[in-house]
C-alpha cells in the first residue's frame, strides 16, 4: 500500500486542523475529531493501519480512502 507523504502544514490545511509538532498522539486525534475530519482509521503504526484495512477491506474500498503519512507527527491515516 502506498501512502502519500504530507507535511504537517499540508495536513492542517487540508483537514482544517491545528495540530502542532509537539502535540501528543491523543491531542492530535482530538484535534482531528474536533475538525470533524472524515477518516476510516489512524495510527502511529503503519502495520496497525494496514491490518485495520485488511480486516475491513469492503468498507475501506467503498469509502475510497486516501492513505496519508504525516512525517512530523508519525501519523498514518486513511481519509475519505
Amino acid at each position: 500500500m502506498d501512502f502519500t507523504e504530507w507535511t504537517l502544514e499540508e495536513f492542517n490545511r487540508m483537514l482544517d486542523t491545528n495540530i502542532l509538532p509537539t502535540d501528543t498522539f491523543a491531542e492530535s486525534v482530538d484535534k482531528i475529531d474536533e475538525a470533524e475530519a472524515s477518516y476510516f482509521y489512524l495510527s502511529m503504526n503503519k502495520k496497525d493501519l494496514i491490518d485495520a484495512i485488511n480486516a475491513e477491506r469492503i468498507v475501506f474500498d467503498l469509502l475510497k480512502c486516501n492513505l496519508i503519512f504525516v512525517k512530523e507527527i508519525c501519523l498514518f491515516i486513511a481519509t475519505y
